[in-house]
């Protein structure tokens, strides 16, 4: 079989004109470039539950703590005493949110990813969370010799059934008797975990299953409704005609706080009149998955969707 290489060469560009004149680059980048380029590597900044929580690009939900998060924690039932496990932790808003509901437990929280390590870290020390420690691990291969009263894990969906029973056994193996492993998953995996936990624990409770739709259902619908009302304009790939009809690759919108999102959707642009307004052609449901697929598609990688309860309640 032959094997095909293709080098690519970047070179600087240092014309301006010759900058703009580049299809494809968000807005803010044709704009300034070295600003950008500043701005982007800057932390994200999260408040949620009385934390200050500091994010960075590449990690999962970077602007803001995903719902299967949300749902967990609202559904966690943990004695103040207890010590607790989160496994995959990110940049820790699990784990810090159970060491402050155990004050007086000890919480660790892992991840293979040397960054969501650092950053869970340094979230700790920003927070003054003192009851809570991180260690860099692949899976519980780090901590052999502890047990904990509660583990969580928002479970990674792409990482293949064979981790996933191994995260499963090594559970087992790590809780005291009479703990609790509680997980968060997309819809897609419901039916293997009901099966996982049966085979491995002997028993399997659904607490509460979120009336949302996951990130790649609303991405799936989403794509259809892109290629009907919107590809005309920003074309099959995201890169758009700038200035006219700007990139949704790298963009501003695309990319920024998701609320900016919805309200150019619903409303259009008042700064650009090529972009009308789709809140009265588009139903709930479909707002809400093609703004989601943009996002998580085209080159776009946020994290984040938006429900058709969130476009109903702004519609209002």
């Amino acid at each position: 079989m032959a094997i095909r290489v293709h080098a690519i060469v970047a070179k600087p560009i240092n014309d301006v004109k010759q900058w703009h004149s580049l299809a494809g680059r968000p807005e803010s980048v044709l704009n300034d470039p070295e600003d950008y380029n500043r701005k982007i590597r800057q932390d994200l900044l999260i408040e949620f539950r009385g934390l200050e929580l500091r994010s960075t690009w590449g990690l999962f939900s970077p602007r803001e703590v995903d719902a299967g998060s949300r749902l967990l924690l609202d559904h966690l039932e943990l004695d103040e005493t207890a010590d607790c496990l989160d496994l995959g932790c990110g940049y820790g808003v699990l784990g810090l949110c159970m060491a402050r509901a155990a004050p007086q437990g000890r919480t660790l929280m892992v991840d293979k990813d040397f960054v969501a390590v650092e950053y869970a870290e340094r979230n700790r020390r920003r927070n003054g969370i003192d009851n809570a420690s991180c260690l860099l691990s692949n899976g519980f291969e780090q901590v052999p010799g502890q047990t904990f009263d509660v583990i969580v894990s928002n479970v990674p969906a792409k990482v293949g059934r064979e981790l996933l029973y191994i995260y499963l056994f090594d559970a087992l193996a790590h809780l005291k008797p009479g703990g609790a492993f509680y997980v968060v998953t997309i819809t897609g995996l419901r039916q293997f975990f009901k099966r996982g936990f049966q085979d491995v624990f002997g028993h399997y409770e659904k607490i509460k299953q979120g009336k949302t739709y996951t990130v790649a259902e609303l991405s799936a619908s989403g794509e259809a409704v892109y290629k009907t009302h919107c590809v005309a304009c920003h074309q099959p790939n995201g890169n758009g005609m700038p200035p006219t009809f700007p990139a949704l690759t790298g963009g501003t919108i695309s990319t920024g706080p998701i609320a900016n999102h919805l309200d150019i959707v619903l409303n259009g642009s008042k700064k650009n009149p090529m972009m009308v307004a789709f809140g009265a052609q588009l139903s709930d449901m479909e707002v809400a998955s093609v703004i989601t697929y943009e996002r998580n598609a085209l080159g776009n990688s946020v994290g984040d969707s938006l429900q058709p309860g969130d476009v109903a309640a702004a519609r209002k």
